[in-house]
């Protein structure tokens, strides 16, 4: 029964946590970190599957381990339906997010005056409401990082970042030259101290 209780709550709390893979470990750079929540995603499909297979095959036998009847079973109804229904959530992430999901062109990085910038550009197709977001990085003790919000912006391709009066200028040139698409963050009161 424990073993059924980690298959299926370990990768729960996991999957609930908005921090980020791992409990928000934060280690080396967010597009590493996107490799590693990819491989994570499979490894608890994997877990909570397992925890399905001794639920079917050991049913039986928490039934009889339990001390009365009617709670052993719906132990095994509720633990049924949780374990469904958290498959199902990590199999749909992992055909929306792709086993193989090129994750670099979702994520940059540039470091300007030995401050480190990252930018996330949101997944999948164009969405009207989706923004680009931008960070700054500060780095941790051992390899990690802690992002600080600098500001959301419509999304801009082929960008190029530089700090101009203490301010984040972000800017792209459209595809023929002729337009100039850009945004002014403003970087006071944003530090890594």
């Amino acid at each position: 029964m424990i073993i059924v209780l980690i298959c299926i709550f370990l990768p729960l709390f996991e999957t609930i946590e908005d921090s980020g893979p791992l409990w928000g470990m934060n280690y080396d750079s967010p597009l590493f970190m996107a490799y590693v929540g990819d491989v994570v995603r499979i490894i608890k499909l994997i877990i909570v599957g397992f925890g399905i297979y001794i639920l079917a095959t050991k049913g039986k036998t928490i039934l009889q381990c339990s001390p009365a009847r009617y709670r052993g079973f719906k132990f095994i109804v509720s633990a049924y339906i949780l374990a469904i229904g958290l498959f199902l959530v990590l199999f749909g992430g992992n055909l929306y997010y792709g086993v193989a999901t090129d994750n670099e062109p979702h994520h940059y990085e540039k470091v300007i005056d030995k401050h480190s910038y990252y930018v996330f550009t949101p997944y999948g197709k164009p969405d009207p409401d989706a923004k680009q977001v931008i960070y700054l990085k500060c780095a941790l003790a051992l390899n990690r990082y802690e992002l600080k919000k600098i500001g959301e912006i419509e999304p801009l391709k082929d960008f190029n970042l530089e700090v101009q009066n203490h301010n984040l200028i972000m800017s792209s040139v459209y595809r023929y030259g002729s337009v100039t698409r850009g945004y002014k963050l403003p970087l006071d009161g944003i530090s890594c101290s």
